[in-house]
This record gives structure tokens, sequence and C-alpha cells, in this order.
């Protein structure tokens, strides 16, 4: 299976002794300083001196770096833990398990030339934010390959995303083994969808607190709304197809529950009508027996999450707007 630059990429930065924090903390000074380092050196800010957007820009690449190898790592886990649910050979299997954390080779550049365009433009375009920073072909030329560099690469992850969220329903729509009582595997992929969502919401909160119009401007409660919408978008959507299919496979469970349960009641009636008392004390037995199994089946969940999952990203869906309430107040109060 042929691998992208972006997963050889990614395959390095998996193999570094560094742990994930300090490696991020790396990438970030690195860049801040290639942006910073070209202001020194054309006498626009004091050496050593890290202008604001310098520092906050940094994020646009450390993230989706470290996004896209811990997505494509959890997406190789979930699948692992999902296996059992299938009925493929080991070839298939691995041929999903690589699609599932991987870009095609000839679509990674392509998406990354796609988001890097526009994310270049788009520092010309609002070059009145940029003004102090490109004042020079040096210093416009790097923040420029900069800017694309960055684009690109949150283009390549959003890919993966769509990619990946598309590979869970059809792997939902192919599981042939529905167990209720088993719900680890059709849990697997619940917390995959989760992270996504939150790296959507992630993206878009540091966006709007970074941005000085942030307590002005009505347009970022409409992209919080909607950045909100997305990530439960990428939860949930790839997960009511086999939802669908839980709850009918428990409606059947307890049809056919019920179907013993009136069975053996009968059963039971008949044999206290003929008085054959012996035969009363083993239906009693296999009637509280079947009332226990009944119980059971009604009482296990028919969603393709577990509570801890479906706790944790209902509390990250809501920072967007706890963030716009709590960014209101502070204007109201300081302006």
């Amino acid at each position: 299976m042929k691998k992208s630059w972006i997963d050889r990429l990614a395959d390095a930065i998996e193999r570094s002794p560094l742990p994930w924090w300090a490696l991020g903390a790396i990438v970030w000074a690195v860049f801040a300083t290639v942006q910073a380092g070209v202001l020194w050196l054309t006498g626009t800010v004091d050496f050593g001196t890290y202008p604001f957007l310098t520092r906050a820009e940094a994020f646009y690449l450390v993230v989706p770096l470290l996004g896209y190898v811990y997505l494509s790592r959890f997406a190789r886990r979930s699948f692992d833990r999902f296996r059992p649910a299938l009925d493929i050979d080991d070839a298939s299997a691995a041929d999903y398990r690589h699609r599932i954390s991987s870009t095609p080779a000839h679509l990674a550049w392509v998406w990354f030339v796609v988001g890097g365009v526009p994310g270049a433009m788009s520092l010309l375009v609002d070059a009145g934010n940029y003004e102090q920073y490109l004042v020079s072909p040096i210093t416009t030329g790097v923040w420029l390959t900069l800017a694309f560099v960055a684009f690109g690469l949150n283009i390549v992850v959003a890919a993966l995303i769509i990619r990946q969220l598309r590979l869970v329903a059809k792997l939902h729509r192919a599981a042939k083994h529905i167990d209720l009582f088993r719900p680890e595997p059709l849990h697997a992929f619940a917390s995959l969808t989760a992270r996504a969502g939150v790296l959507v919401l992630v993206n878009a909160v540091y966006s709007a607190l970074t941005d000085p119009a942030t307590f002005t401007n009505p347009v970022w409660r409409i992209v919080w709304f909607l950045a909100s919408g997305l990530a439960a978008a990428a939860f949930f959507l790839p997960l009511l197809g086999l939802a669908r299919r839980l709850r009918e496979e428990k409606r059947v469970m307890l049809d056919r529950s019920a179907a013993r349960l009136s069975a053996i009641t009968q059963d039971l009636n008949g044999a206290v009508d003929s008085r054959d008392l012996g035969r009363v004390g083993d239906l009693r037995t296999g009637l509280t027996a079947l009332v226990e199994v009944h119980e059971r089946i009604r009482k296990v969940s028919p969603w393709p999450w577990d509570t801890g999952t479906i706790r944790g990203f209902a509390t990250t869906l809501i920072i967007p707007i706890t963030t716009w309430f709590l960014t209101n107040l502070l204007n109201r109060a300081v302006f």
C-alpha cells in the first residue's frame, strides 16, 4: 500500500521519542521563530521580539500536524476494536484499516494545494491586518509560504476526517455480528467521530478567541453555532445507520422474549389448572429466568456509544456557546 507524504510524515512523528506535547511545543516555537525571524532580519521589530500573530498563528500548523497523527492512530485502534463485528478476511481487514487511517497518495498533494492557495490568498486579501508584517518581499514571501502550508495541512486533515466518517458509516452497514450484550465492538467508532467533532470545535473557538473582532463582530456568533452544528454532525451522522440496526435488534429480541414469556405463562397456567404441582415449580423457575432476561434486554442500550463518550462530547459541544456568552458578558463589562 503506497503511502502519501502526509502519512510518511505522520509515521515519523509517531516514531519520535518525544511526547506529543513536547513535539508540538517545538513545532510551535520553530514556526513562530521563522515568522518573527524575517521581521528581525528586516529590522521591522527588535531582535527577540515575537509579535502577537507570530505566536498565535503557529496554532494552525501545530494542530493539524498533531491532529492528523492522533486521528490516524485512533482510527486504527477503533477499527481493531470493531473488527469482531465484521465477517471479512485478514486481507480485507488490513485494507480497511489502512484506508480509515490514511490519505490516498494521489490525493494528498491535491488537498494540500486546494487548501494552501486560498490560505495564501486570504493573507493578501486581509493585508490590512498584516501590514506590519508584510513589509518587504522577503517577509511577504515567508508569511505567504507559511500561510500556504498551514491552511493546506488543515484541508488535508479535513479531508481525512470526511474520509473516516464515510468509512465508519460503510463499516457499520457491513457489520454482521450485532450483539447487544457485547457492546464494545459496536461502540468502537463513536470515540473516533467524537474526536473529529472536537477538532472542528477547537479550530473554531481558537480562531474566534485570537481575533481582535471577537467581542464586536456578530459574525463570530454564527461561526460558533455553525461549528457546534458541524461537530454534532461529525459525531452523530456516521452512527445513525448502526443506531437504527441496534434499535431493530433490540425490538426483535424483546419480541422473541415476550413470545417465550407468553408461552411459558400459558404452560404455567395449564399446570396450575390441572393441579400438576410438580411441573408448576419447574415452570415458575423458568418464568423467573425469562423475566430476568427480558428485563436485561429492556435495559440494554440500543445506542452505538457508551455513556462516557456521549457525556464528554455533549460537554465539549457547548463550549462555543459558553464562550460566546462569556465574551459577551466581558464585552459589556469592559466596554
